[in-house]
């Protein structure tokens, strides 16, 4: 059975799509690898993953039936071991089954990457959440992004807090006193910070000799059990 992380954060905007999609990305260097964009009328995922033209909801038919419980997917072009399964429009997407896929890319991927919206009001979000097997949270060294992480965490029941591990996107320089005074409010160990790159609009892209594409890769890494072939 394969391992299933989320990423998610309760605040938008701080590279959620853009860390889903790296991870993937190099997960999937030698197993296969499934991710999910559950951002709803299609997120951002195959923009990053370069996938041109965008698919629309015309040229990526749902096929969800009780016998299959799968979307279609794409391939990435250059990652024969990565699936992509985008979002369907959000009329079709309230009618999925999201319990029964993720079950399915357990069983099909030896791990599957959510890419969960962060609007608390989104039925998948919670689906999402219940069903990883590890959670990433992502932030950045601002005040409103830890308060609004912190109140995350404060909502958490244990189950859910435990699967919980915390990101950090160091998207821009800052002082060292603000980023000591964010994780002295965050209240919580920092699992990884992804250092400081370019704008993140220009990382909207896999780059893998970047900073922030090595710190990825890193990160991947350190995810993969060491037994593993």
């Amino acid at each position: 059975m394969g391992t299933v992380f989320a990423i998610f954060s309760p605040t938008g905007g701080v590279g959620v799509s853009t860390i889903a999609a790296h991870l993937a990305y190099f997960l999937s260097e030698t197993r296969e690898t499934g991710i999910l964009d559950m951002i709803p009328d299609f997120g951002s995922i195959t923009d990053i993953l370069s996938f041109c033209p965008k698919p629309s909801s015309n040229k990526f038919p749902l096929i969800f039936e009780a016998s299959t419980p799968i979307l279609s997917e794409l391939t990435h072009p250059k990652r024969g071991h990565l699936k992509v399964f985008v979002m369907p429009p959000s009329l079709m997407a309230q009618q999925i089954d999201w319990k029964a896929f993720i079950a399915s890319a357990r069983k099909s991927f030896a791990y599957t990457i959510l890419d969960l919206p962060h609007t608390y009001l989104a039925p998948e979000l919670t689906v999402g959440l219940t069903y990883a097997d590890q959670i990433f949270c992502v932030g950045e060294y601002h005040w409103a992004t830890i308060q609004s992480l912190k109140a995350f965490f404060d909502g958490c029941d244990i189950n859910l807090s435990e699967k919980c591990k915390v990101i950090i996107n160091r998207s821009e320089w800052l002082p060292q006193e603000v980023i000591d005074e964010c994780r002295l409010n965050l209240g919580r160990e920092v699992y990884a910070e992804i250092p400081y790159d370019p704008p993140l609009e220009a990382a909207r892209k896999i780059r893998e000799n970047s900073a922030f594409g090595k710190a990825m890769k890193r990160m991947a890494a350190g995810l993969i059990p060491e037994d593993t072939p």
